[in-house]
């Protein structure tokens, strides 16, 4: 297990990490700075826009439907302006915001808002007790290399694919490759359903991952947001979980047993990916951690 470079300061640079012997980690080993900074509650997930060229069925965002009648300014980061967000970062003390994901819809589909904030947080933040982290999510459809290398060359460390979004299609797959000769890091974050646990074991989706160079896995645990999920999985036994984080959330109880499958598959296979549960409890625990370390920034709101 690997464990923040802190040195007994508030602060801790998201670019190191150490091991309990003390050996240096680089940002290519050990678990995501981008995962670490969520752990830690001083993450800043920006939504970049709604607009999505898949619909899947677990999207938290909506349907297809409702994520074309959204308004998506070429100014705007959802309902924050981008000037307003660039104002926030500089204002808030320094370490109090350590990772920044763009999301959406597929955040490529506006991938210049992102170039635009990335270079800007590049430039900005790069002091060893204020820097900041930036990863991308995307489905995979928009990529290529020209679109890959300018994300890299903006100030993005990491690229994470939701493979599940276009079921494993294997010419979407092989774009994770491309990515691996780009990026310091690539991850692959999808919901742990059947289809993944299908992909991942019985078709070695892990061990053509491992080939490419992908390091880590977030198997993360499958919401039933709308009705076309219990349309999909008819008869599933699902459970509610709630919270004071984030209120009530259904999902299925195979998505946490499916995490615990790949887990042990990766362990009988040695297979060197670190498979990281991104469960409701550890959001919850993320976003109550989050509450705590970012007053600063949401009184400016």
């Amino acid at each position: 297990m690997s464990y923040l470079n802190k040195d007994m300061s508030p602060y801790y640079n998201p670019f190191e990490l150490k091991k309990k012997n003390n050996e240096i980690l680089s940002i290519d080993q050990g678990l995501s700075p981008g995962c670490i900074s969520c752990k830690d509650g001083t993450w800043w997930c920006l939504y970049v826009g709604h607009r999505c060229n898949l619909d899947c069925i677990y999207c938290p965002q909506g349907t297809a439907e409702d994520k074309r009648n959204a308004i998506d300014h070429p100014q705007a980061m959802q309902r924050l302006w981008m000037d307003d967000i660039k104002y926030a970062l500089k204002m808030v003390a320094p370490g109090t915001i350590k990772g920044i994901g763009y999301s959406g819809g597929e955040p490529l589909m506006f991938i210049d808002k992102i170039l635009n904030m990335a270079s800007f947080i590049e430039d900005n933040f790069i002091h060893e007790h204020n820097s900041i982290y930036q990863w991308v999510y995307t489905n995979g459809m928009l990529v290529n290399k020209d679109r890959l290398q300018r994300l890299h060359d903006a100030g993005l460390y990491e690229i994470r694919f939701h493979l599940g979004a276009t079921n494993f299609d294997p010419e979407i797959v092989k774009r994770v490759k491309l990515a691996c000769d780009i990026f310091r890091r690539v991850t692959v974050e999808t919901p742990a359903n059947p289809k993944f646990k299908e992909w991942a074991i019985d078709k070695n989706g892990l061990k053509i991952l491992q080939d490419f160079g992908v390091t880590q896995v977030n198997s993360t645990e499958q919401y039933f947001h709308t009705e076309r999920s219990y349309e999909e999985y008819p008869d599933t036994e699902t459970y509610i979980h709630t919270s004071m984080a984030r209120g009530g959330h259904v999902s299925p109880t195979f998505s946490r047993r499916i995490t615990y499958d790949i887990i042990e598959y990766v362990i009988q296979e040695n297979i060197d990916i670190i498979i990281n549960d991104c469960n409701q409890l550890s959001r919850d625990a993320q976003i109550m951690t989050r509450e705590l370390n970012t007053n600063r920034l949401k009184e400016m709101y």
